[in-house]
């Protein structure tokens, strides 16, 4: 998912912050049209986008971003248990 990884490198470069946010956006737009999400990919760029955001001081966004982390963590961990145990 290159736009994720676009999206981190800019939210690191100083005075890129606004760009990072506006690439992070339109690759989480199009995620529906991707066959199968890279959860863990979405779950590091939206980790760093929480980073982003509260160094912005855009709180409620990081939390956003933070609940939607705890979300996709836990669903990871649940398949990844299934599988385990159908083995």
């Amino acid at each position: 998912m290159p736009g994720l990884y676009l999206a981190v490198a800019l939210s690191r470069n100083t005075g890129d912050e606004e760009r990072a946010i506006r690439t992070f956006n339109e690759v989480i737009e199009h995620l529906n049209d991707i066959p199968q999400r890279p959860q863990k990919n979405l779950l590091w760029a939206r980790a760093n986008m929480a980073r982003l955001y509260r160094s912005m001081g855009r709180i409620a966004d990081a939390e956003k971003q933070e609940r939607l982390c705890r979300r996709e963590f836990s669903a990871q961990r649940s398949r990844s248990l299934l599988i385990t145990i159908s083995l």
